[in-house]
């Protein structure tokens, strides 16, 4: 929705300025719109309706600067410092504005509103709770036990009807430990709990797979991966979490999190609806406790999330601290498109901020923070090491944002609306929130993630820091990076709405990727990698300039900087490994995706009893 930049000379020949003042003025956005440039003049095509019109160039390029809700004067200053024009040039950029108005390329605040509102389906969902919490656990007891002591504090069913514990361990000792204190625990959660083991896990799918008439094989190895890849599988609990909760709303959480509730500052509470979402980072001090730093909030952190799960952006009125104005004061032409254009907009993912251990293989990002953010590391090469290398962060949301699900990250805590076809990410390694949040902007063009303003604790049973090493390390690219990266090419395509159209679409297009010779797909890897690591670097180096480190400071920006702007660390062996798994992911998405679709189904059916109380209760269903 933009125009190639270039000399700028305002020349509307409009002779005249319209008084529109009122008090207080209205704000405009520009129309959701194509534009082709066509010699001298601009060809512009209302994405609303498909209207065309022809506009002289300059005009053009001014509706494409109207990105955001302003008033005319306000756009008018942004164009006259964005082109470094002259004061004189002002009344002819208010005038080309006013015409944008009267071709109606300009539209206003309440009309904005208007459209927003009319995508809005006839009724809000249920209030009801969701239909499970889903705790993701893998060797780790002493997690699982003191969150299910936490759990049982809420000790209502109001939130979540069961409690799945998805145990991934392999240790026989540690999973006879974790059915113990399940069972130890069932009395104070007050809800019916599911003990799922790896075991177990493929009975289900077996079961599942034969009811729904389709291939056990292909089911299992969509959900679980493979057997033999020791990778942790983060995906798989995800993904069996989506099959069991087909048609319903669920809540997810990991053994680690601790539900402590603390905001990032003291903000009054405020809400935005945004193309982007941006959060906020700080370092903790690691010698002080987190209730010395941070104002501990006194909310439910599952029913917060449950309150959003499934809403319109309209169907938000109960929300503290939420004026209009203020909601959509972020709102793009492209997200005003994506809202209006598909028919059921909604918030599908929630996720919250965390608080201790970041999660992340590499400490490259904390170099491409802003400038403000990374200032507190740069006071003393002390307090770079003692906060910097202690591996813990706050980061969250600012205000409540709803916007684009590709933030979406599944640490801690998090909400997913299953009521329409999800599908399954990646079962094993890291990214699996990645490709699952790309894969849901692709079924759902309208999909939404609502990031919560505050922070639940990531607590690790055996707290980790960095080391010097790991400055030498990129930031992660794997199956995962590279697969989110073609499912997000494939959206931007003008698709069927038919979430199984598009599911078929992705099935062919993963075919087509395992099908390729392994060399086509490694120089594409290579350039995946020099894209990524350059969008990197970029950050890095404004970080750096912005920042002016001290000389003992400057060598981690360089070192980080080199690492980023070179693949020496991408040898032949490693691109070829890399691949390879690329095209094995790949073919089991293209070989299992049908699968998927007909179990998700079935489940999404059952009637009579819950598919999860028969689940607990080891009845078998039919054909299985």
């Amino acid at each position: 929705m933009t125009l190639p930049s270039g000399e700028f000379n305002l020349s509307f020949g409009i002779s005249g300025t319209r008084d529109r003042t009122i008090t207080p003025p209205p704000r405009y956005l520009a129309q959701p719109f194509e534009a082709h440039v066509a010699g001298s003049e601009a060809l512009v095509i209302a994405l609303q309706d498909g209207s065309a019109v022809k506009l002289p160039l300059p005009q053009g390029k001014l509706l494409s600067l109207c990105d955001r809700l302003r008033t005319l004067d306000q756009h008018c200053q942004r164009a006259i410092k964005r082109w470094s024009l002259p004061a004189g040039q002002a009344a002819a950029v208010r005038q080309g504005l006013e015409r944008l108005v009267d071709q109606g390329l300009l539209i206003d605040e309440a009309t904005v509103a208007s459209r927003i509102a009319s995508s809005s389906p006839a009724s809000a969902p249920s209030p009801d709770s969701v239909n499970a919490l889903c705790v993701r656990t893998c060797e780790r007891p002493r997690q699982l036990e003191s969150l299910l002591v936490q759990l049982g504090r809420y000790t209502d069913c109001e939130v979540a009807r069961h409690l799945i514990v998805l145990d991934d361990s392999r240790d026989l000792g540690t999973i006879e430990q974790n059915a113990a204190i399940i069972e130890q625990a069932r009395s104070r959660l007050s809800r019916p709990v599911v003990h799922i083991t790896r075991a177990s896990r493929r009975a289900l799918i077996e079961q599942i797979a034969r009811a729904a008439g389709c291939s056990p094989a292909e089911l299992a190895g969509l959900i679980e991966g493979d057997p033999d890849d020791t990778s942790p599988s983060y995906g798989a609990g995800l993904n069996l979490a989506l099959l069991l909760n087909a048609g319903r709303r669920f809540v997810m959480i990991d053994d680690d999190t601790d539900l402590a509730v603390y905001a990032i500052a003291d903000d009054a509470p405020t809400a935005r609806l945004c193309e982007n979402q941006v959060f906020r980072s700080l370092f903790p001090d690691p010698a002080k406790r987190e209730s010395e730093q941070f104002p501990a909030l006194n909310i439910d952190p599952l029913r917060s999330h449950v309150e959003l799960l499934g809403r319109h952006p309209d169907d938000l009125d109960h929300l503290p601290g939420l004026k209009s104005d203020q909601f959509l004061n972020d709102v793009s032409p492209q997200l005003l498109h994506e809202l209006t254009q598909t028919p059921t907009p909604r918030i599908r993912l929630t996720a919250n901020g965390t608080l201790g251990d970041v999660g992340t293989g590499s400490m490259a990002w904390l170099f491409a923070l802003p400038a403000n953010e990374f200032a507190a590391l740069a006071d003393s090469p002390e307090s770079y090491r003692h906060l910097a290398y202690s591996r813990r962060m706050a980061r969250c949301a600012p205000q409540l944002q709803i916007g684009s699900p590709l933030a979406f990250m599944t640490t801690t805590l998090t909400g997913i609306d299953n009521r329409e076809l999800l599908l399954p990410t990646v079962a094993k390694g890291r990214g699996e929130d990645m490709v699952f949040a790309a894969s849901t902007r692709f079924l759902h063009p309208g999909a939404l993630l609502a990031s919560q303003p505050w922070m639940l604790g990531h607590r690790l049973d055996q707290p980790r820091r960095w080391s010097e090493s790991d400055l030498a390390k990129g930031i992660t690219i794997n199956p995962a990076t590279y697969l989110s990266a073609k499912i997000k090419a494939l959206s931007e395509r003008e698709l069927a709405a038919d979430a199984l159209t598009r599911s078929d679409l992705l099935s062919a297009s993963m075919a087509n990727l395992a099908a390729m010779k392994r060399e086509a797909v490694g120089i594409d890897l290579r350039r995946h990698i020099v894209n990524y690591r350059l969008q990197m670097a970029a950050m890095i180096a404004e970080t750096m300039h912005a920042v002016g480190p001290p000389a003992w400071l400057r060598k981690d920006f360089e070192t980080l900087l080199n690492r980023h702007s070179s693949l020496d660390d991408w040898g032949a062996d490693r691109v070829d490994q890399v691949a390879r798994l690329i095209q094995h992911q790949a073919a089991v998405f293209a070989n299992g995706l049908r699968a998927w679709c007909k179990a998700w189904q079935w489940c999404a059916d059952q009637s009579g009893p819950n598919l999860l109380e028969r689940v607990d209760q080891g009845v078998s269903f039919p054909g299985g």
